[in-house]
């Protein structure tokens, strides 16, 4: 007991040494902690950055490919500021009325890519309604090119550090009359 005492006296804490080596060992657990959370994080900016440019191009092809697949004969490219045009009627009605033509205007502005939506009834046309929508972001056009009745594009979006590149082609309908 007296053996037992005596030691529990003299020890009064840690030493200089064993504080060094416990601060050490807690500044190397949380440095591996702040690394993982760091990588996380980054991982999931990247994979939002890639799921929006990705939804961009899709978005934008969609729409593009919609318009293009309703056109009667060609599409027109890069007129007056417009990227892409395209115009169509309704099947014709069967009580003598003209159709309803629609034409729709793709333009890019400052990365912006909006499409132009206007319907015209009569005859003479007389236009009967339009709206502009904003259809996609951080948006860039390489190729753009129409023959054999097919539209070629190619879209890139970019958001942060990523990009997604996609090529549509699409070729439009053909009419039964």
């Amino acid at each position: 007991m007296k053996i037992l005492k005596s030691l529990n006296q003299k020890q009064h804490g840690f030493t200089a040494i064993e504080l060094v080596v416990g601060i050490i060992i807690i500044g190397l657990i949380a440095t591996a902690v702040a690394t993982g959370i760091a990588q996380a994080f980054n991982g999931t900016i990247s994979s939002n950055d890639r799921m929006s440019a990705t939804n961009n191009v899709r978005v934008a092809g969609d729409w593009i490919s919609d318009d293009v697949k309703m056109v009667e004969g060609s599409v027109q490219l890069n007129v007056s500021g417009v990227l892409i045009r395209v115009e169509w009627s309704d099947y014709p009605p069967p009580n003598g009325d003209p159709p309803h033509r629609y034409l729709v205007d793709y333009t890019l502005s400052n990365g912006k890519l909006y499409r132009l939506y206007q319907e015209f009834t009569g005859n003479p046309p007389v236009l009967a309604g339009q709206q502009t929508v904003l259809i996609a972001q951080n948006i860039t056009v390489g190729t753009c090119t129409f023959s054999n009745n097919t539209l070629t594009l190619t879209l890139t979006s970019t958001f942060g550090s990523v990009s997604e590149t996609r090529t549509f082609v699409i070729a439009v309908r053909n009419l039964p009359w």
